[in-house]
C-alpha cells in the first residue's frame, strides 16, 4: 500500500515536507494506466518505441510533455518486486 512518509527536513515540490511512496506493484500499476491515458498503448510498448528512437525528437516539444512525464515515469515500471 502506498504510504506518505513525513520528514520536516525534505524538501518537496509542494514544499509541505511529506514524501509519497509506491510498492513496486503500485508503481507499474501507475506507468500502466498512465501510458493508457496518454498514449493509448502500453507500458511495456511505450518503453519499447522510446528505447527505439521513436519519441526523442518529440518529447521535449510543444504539446508533447506527457510523453516526458512518461519518460520520467519509466522507473516505475521497472521496479524489483
Amino acid at each position: 500500500m502506498a504510504k506518505t512518509i513525513t520528514d520536516p527536513h525534505i524538501a518537496t515540490g509542494a514544499g509541505d515536507g511529506h514524501d509519497f511512496y509506491l510498492t513496486p506493484e503500485e508503481g507499474r500499476r501507475e506507468f500502466e494506466a498512465a501510458a493508457r491515458k496518454w498514449m493509448n498503448m502500453g507500458g511495456e510498448e511505450f518503453i519499447r518505441r522510446w528505447e527505439a528512437g521513436e519519441y526523442w525528437g518529440i518529447a521535449d516539444e510543444d504539446g508533447h510533455r506527457h510523453i516526458g512525464d512518461l519518460i520520467m515515469m519509466i522507473p516505475l515500471a521497472r521496479q524489483e518486486s
